[in-house]
């Protein structure tokens, strides 16, 4: 396991694989996606800048 991966540190999973799930349960229908990834690789500074800048929320005018 690579030393430098902290808890909020950034990743790009590699090799994702997305499995649609569904269960019966009391006669309710549960449904959702699970996601497995062969490894996780930390993500470049400059992909980090990107992606901040991507989700940092913008002023709204009035």
């Amino acid at each position: 396991m690579d030393t430098s991966l902290t808890a909020g540190s950034v990743v790009r999973p590699v090799g994702l694989i997305a499995t649609p799930w569904a269960n019966v349960f009391n006669g309710q229908v549960q449904q959702g996606v699970a996601y497995r990834a062969e490894s996780l690789a930390i993500a470049p500074a400059s992909g980090m800048t990107a992606l901040a800048a991507a989700t940092t929320p913008k002023a709204v005018k009035s």
